[in-house]
């Protein structure tokens, strides 16, 4: 089996990994035995410029006499950040694996594992420990990526889920990239008659498949608007009265003695969690038939990195360097899989009955099913395997991970800093009340 990986890795142009989704809550059949499109949490992103309003990413195919919209539901970055996380997940639980552990130590109760900070390798973080010197020669490059993939070794030592998921310096050198060698998304498909749509706006189209939500809560008991009043009794018991006259003329007061003219009514219904509380338009999902996520490794950019020994370069290093990380994307893969697919847009989703599609693409772009899926059907439990044995392969080309964790301390002030920025976030939250 690993030598049917390993031949892959040395041969092949690309592994490609298509599973089907829909949601956990699926829609249910009309009538006609047809299924209604479930409503989704799609993915939202910043639109640009002030005052606009957040939008998903919706692309619009033609298909014959269909038309198929894709809507991100989970980005590439957001799918690195998942895979990375089932994999610190696994390390957790399983100390014998064989990996590069890092840690920064904040202060006697709190350390930062080193899959966590999201620009991996190249994160602030690393750079703010008392050892910098440990981590800034490993980006070292003056015109960008070509110059890195000369020399990969000491991120591969130190952190090599910064070669299979990517990442860059945003402080010291913008230009130097590391590009992903494995990419991942999740878009839902909505599939819909192009009879009778020719000529209307792509957004028109976009828009059909939106779903819009107004009112956040209907009470069924209370409705129209009315101010409440709290009182206390002889006997010290406080109570509501509607007296919409004395509670305006106490929040008039109050407002004065702020000096503020528009302070939110605290004796409202609404406030007090009764009544119609209606909110804005805003988005709820869109509707979608299925979602798919497509996973590919980039062999081709795998044998583009070189992982020379005290400046010299051989191909055996090289290629037991290139199915280490390969083994290592896999992993990531699997375990992702394993742990489900509930987004971070609160979109939740589970595997369809249709078969996942696992294949190799050759240099010549035709695909085939992976060699060594024939030979094992729990997927976790190979990728497990094939890693362990490219460990060995590493091991026998000179690259040896610790066995225990590597600790950083962090400079003096850091973590003070940390907690402050953190109180003022949540102080920033209270006051936009984004807060639970």
């Amino acid at each position: 089996m690993f030598e049917t990986f390993k031949r892959a890795v040395a041969e092949a142009a690309a592994f490609r990994f298509i599973t089907f989704l829909s949601s956990d809550g699926a829609g249910y059949k009309r009538p006609d035995n047809s299924v209604e499109p479930s409503i989704v949490a799609p993915a939202i992103y910043p639109k640009e410029g002030k005052g606009g309003i957040p939008e998903p990413i919706i692309n619009v195919l033609s298909d014959g006499d269909f038309l198929e919209l894709r809507t991100d539901l989970d980005s590439v970055g957001s799918q690195a950040n998942r895979f990375e996380a089932a994999l610190d997940a696994y390390l957790a639980a399983d100390s014998n694996l064989p990996f590069p552990r890092l840690e920064i130590r904040l202060d006697q109760e709190t350390t930062i594992r080193g899959l966590l900070p999201p620009h991996r390798g190249a994160d602030a973080y690393f750079k703010a420990t008392q050892d910098p010197n440990y981590f800034a020669k490993m980006f070292e490059m003056r015109v960008g990526q070509v110059l890195f993939g000369a020399d990969c070794t000491k991120l591969l030592e130190r952190f090599p889920t910064s070669l299979v998921f990517g990442c860059w310096d945003a402080r010291d050198n913008p230009r130097a990239r590391v590009t992903r060698l494995l990419t991942s998304r999740i878009e839902g498909i909505t599939r819909i008659s192009a009879a009778g749509l020719e000529g209307r706006e792509t957004s028109a189209i976009k828009n059909s498949i939106k779903v819009f939500a107004g009112a956040m809560r209907q009470d069924p008991e209370i409705g129209g608007s009315c101010t409440l009043y709290p009182r206390t009794d002889a006997a010290g018991t406080s109570y509501w009265e509607l007296t919409p006259r004395n509670a305006a003329e106490k929040l008039d007061a109050e407002k004065k003695a702020k000096g503020k003219g528009a302070e939110k009514n605290p004796y409202s219904l609404a406030s007090n969690g009764l009544g119609d509380i209606i909110g804005p338009r805003s988005l709820r999902g869109v509707r979608i038939d299925y979602a798919m996520q497509t996973t590919v490794l980039s062999l081709t950019a795998l044998r583009a990195l070189h992982f020379p020994l005290d400046g010299v370069t051989s191909t055996k290093r090289d290629r037991a360097c290139h199915v280490y990380l390969a083994a290592l994307a896999l992993l990531a893969y699997e375990l992702s899989a394993k742990e489900g697919y509930f987004l971070r847009s609160r979109c939740a989703l589970v595997q369809s009955d249709h078969a996942p599609i696992r294949q190799m693409i050759s240099s010549k772009m035709d695909s085939s099913d992976l060699s060594w899926d024939h030979e094992q059907t729990d997927h976790l439990q190979t990728a497990l395997t094939i890693y362990k044995d490219a460990v060995v392969d590493l091991a026998g080309v000179g690259i040896e991970f610790p066995r225990d964790t590597t600790m950083f301390q962090a400079r003096p002030g850091l973590t003070e800093l940390i907690k402050k920025t953190t109180k003022n976030h949540h102080a920033a939250e209270a006051a936009n009340g984004e807060g639970e």
